[in-house]
C-alpha cells in the first residue's frame, strides 16, 4: 500500500509516496536483508583468509569469446539435425564451450544416438523378416 508523505517542505504542497508493507512482509524483507549483510560479511571473511593466495582475475576476454563462440557453434549444429555434424562440433570446441550448452549438446547426442540404434535394429528386423 502507499501513502503519501509530506516531503518536509512548508512552502510547497508536494507529496512523495512511501510503501508500507504488512508486518509478515517487512519480517521476510529484514530477513533477507539480514541474510545479506551476512553473506557480505562471510565473503569479506573469506576474502581476509585467501590473502595468502594469490588472486585470480576474472575470465579474460579471449576465453568469454572462445566460450561464446563454441556454444554458437555447438547450437548451430543441434539445429542442423544431423548426428555427425553435433559429434564433430562437440570434438571440436567441447573444451571452450560452456557447461549448460555442452550438457545440452551432450544429451541431444545421446538421444540422437539412441534413436539411430532403434531405426538400425528396426530396419535390421525388417530385412530379416523379408528374408524369411
Amino acid at each position: 500500500m502507499r501513502v503519501p508523505t509530506d516531503c518536509g517542505s512548508s512552502s510547497s504542497s508536494s507529496f512523495s509516496t512511501t510503501t508500507v508493507h504488512s508486518p509478515g512482509v517487512q519480517r521476510r524483507l529484514l530477513d533477507s536483508v539480514a541474510a545479506l549483510q551476512a553473506s557480505e560479511r562471510a565473503t569479506a571473511h573469506l576474502g581476509a583468509r585467501a590473502s595468502d593466495e594469490p588472486a585470480r582475475s576474472p575470465a579474460s576476454v579471449e576465453e568469454r569469446r572462445a566460450e561464446r563462440e563454441a556454444d554458437a557453434r555447438l547450437r548451430q549444429a543441434m539445429l542442423e539435425g544431423e548426428l555427425s555434424a553435433l559429434r564433430e562440433a562437440l570434438e571440436a570446441v567441447a573444451p571452450f564451450a560452456s557447461a549448460p550448452v555442452l550438457a545440452e549438446a551432450r544429451a541431444v547426442r545421446d538421444g540422437w544416438r539412441a534413436k539411430e540404434r532403434r531405426l538400425a535394429k528396426k530396419a535390421l528386423k525388417t530385412a530379416l523378416s523379408d528374408r524369411s
